[in-house]
């Protein structure tokens, strides 16, 4: 059917053009009417150009359907002209958009879904929902982002958050960033990182390495990009880079022998940042270097970890109520919470979980002077065979040498995978834990990782 449709046609006596009008009967939802609207273009009244430096397209479309999806598109088709009259509009023309792009936004619009699974594209579709103030369509794009983010695309999606001001994206790359880095900065990676990428690393203010890894790390990327970029461009990165670390997280030991031996410091660089971290003062601080310390992520993964020279650890399938265990560290560290095993079921059958935890100071040996350090609770519905997370409502202290004790609490008893931490040591970035068993209650946990930080 040829475009502009007018209503009258549906008085035409032709056979084919009146089965057309069958159509509200053979869609009967809402949506279903939509999509047939929008896939046949029966009854548009507009045509909107759309048109970039390399293609034009048009696309037939309704006014009423574009004013109540957008104010943007409310204020272009109701222009008034000088005497305040509303002057129809045959043709809208919007310039400097990609038409495949708005054939994805304009799809949206009618069906509430997006006929593509590319990332970039789903990207530019969320500039033309912030462009034109489609909200369901920008919350659509991000929750298919959410489930596609990983260490290879996480900074592009990472900057266009940024210039958008999407806060949930921007939090989830930052997350990935800090906690996968090492994997980020792996070998394999070292190819498609670029100086920007290193920087927005060093920019964290968290991460899940240590200051000394994360040094030698960066080293070997400049070593490998040299080969291809030159010598000078080794130079002007390195200089670029070198000034973002955190060197006082380093012992001096540390700072020797690491960045101390590479080279890439002057002597009064050196000096000064090496007096800095002795606390001698000496030397003055270079200026332009950071003089801040860099938290760092830990995390006791059960399944990664040495236990018992072994790895991985193996787990037990055991009906769960109350169990406990205590607890001591051989580094000052604030543990932040617990990851769970949500119980033994059908994949994503989903339940009400229930669990109370608490974390105890049991350095003395008589139990009338335990004093709970801090209750976390979790309600709420998860995935049976899955994971889910206890955090503390702030991170929690924990010194070295002294006994602590973690106790869970179920609601009710069903089975969980659990590990059995009665007498087991484990060591994880650097911090070996040490589990011993508590008076009277089960040490076989249900839980798969410990977080922590360095202090």
């Amino acid at each position: 059917m040829s475009f502009p449709i007018h209503p009258s046609a549906i008085c035409t006596s032709d056979d084919s053009i009146r089965q057309n009008y069958c159509w509200r009967k053979n869609n009967i939802s809402w949506g279903s009417k939509l999509s047939f609207l929008f896939h046949t273009g029966l009854l548009a009244d507009i045509k909107i150009t759309v048109f970039d430096n390399r293609s034009t397209k048009s696309f037939e479309a309704h006014q009423l359907l574009l004013i109540i999806s957008s104010e943007v598109f409310e204020e272009m088709l109701l222009k008034r002209d000088e005497n305040g009259f509303i002057r129809p509009i045959l043709e809208l023309k919007i310039p400097e958009t990609n038409p495949v792009i708005f054939g994805l936004f304009l799809k949206f619009l009618y069906c509430k879904s997006l006929e593509t699974e590319n990332m970039p594209k789903v990207l530019e579709v969320i500039r033309l929902a912030k462009r034109f103030l489609i909200y369901d369509c920008e919350e659509y794009c991000i929750e298919f982002i959410k489930k596609e983010v990983n260490h290879t695309n996480c900074f592009d999606i990472y900057y266009f958050a940024q210039s958008y001001d999407l806060e949930v994206l921007l939090n989830m790359c930052t997350k990935k960033i800090q906690t996968e880095v090492k994997d980020i900065l792996s070998e394999k990676n070292f190819g498609m990182l670029g100086v920007n990428n290193i920087l927005t690393i060093l920019e964290q203010r968290v991460l899940d390495v240590r200051e000394t890894d994360l040094f030698l790390l960066v080293k070997k990327w400049l070593e490998f990009k040299e080969v291809k970029e030159g010598k000078e461009w080794r130079r002007n990165a390195q200089k670029d880079v070198l000034k973002n670390f955190c060197f006082l997280n380093m012992t001096p030991h540390e700072f020797i022998d690491g960045p101390g031996s590479a080279g890439f410091l002057t002597e009064r660089e050196f000096n000064g940042i090496l007096s800095a971290i002795a606390r001698d003062r000496l030397f003055p601080f270079p200026e332009g270097f950071k003089t801040t310390c860099r938290e760092v992520i830990g995390e006791l993964n059960l399944m990664t970890a040495c236990f018992k020279g072994k790895t991985p650890f193996e787990y037990t399938i055991f009906t769960v109520t109350n169990c406990a265990v205590f607890l001591t560290v051989d580094h000052d560290l604030n543990i932040t919470g617990v990851q769970f095993f949500c119980r033994v079921g059908k994949d994503g059958e989903k339940y009400k979980e229930s669990v109370v935890m608490r974390l105890m100071d049991c350095e003395n040996n008589e139990s009338f002077y335990w004093k709970i350090m801090e209750e976390a609770k979790f309600i709420g519905f998860v995935e049976s065979s899955k994971k889910f997370n206890i955090n503390f409502k702030q991170p929690m202290s924990l010194a070295h040498g002294k006994r602590y004790s973690l106790t869970i609490q179920m609601n009710d008893p069903y089975p969980y995978p659990t590990v059995d931490l009665l007498d087991v040591s484990m060591k994880s970035n650097g911090v070996t834990f040490y589990f011993s068993q508590y008076p009277k209650l089960s040490s076989l946990l249900p839980i798969c990782t410990i977080q922590f930080q360095f202090v």
